[in-house]
């Protein structure tokens, strides 16, 4: 839980399930990254977040062959 209340509080904007009174809107250009969290110590509680750029393209079938159905 610490690591969601952590990753959410970090975020100035409302998106997804954390609507954020303080930053009503949603904020693509600052904000369209995942958050990856990490804790170390759980008897420390200190969460390190660092973030990582979303991939927003699609694969074509070169890239990525389809599945063939059984």
């Amino acid at each position: 839980a610490i690591q969601t209340i952590t990753s959410a509080a970090a975020r100035k904007e409302s998106h997804g399930a954390h609507p954020c009174e303080d930053f009503p809107d949603r904020d693509d250009e600052k904000w369209m990254k995942y958050t990856l969290s990490f804790l170390h110590d759980v008897n420390e509680l200190k969460v390190e977040l660092t973030y990582r750029h979303v991939i927003d393209t699609m694969l074509d079938e070169n890239e990525c062959k389809p599945v063939p159905r059984f």
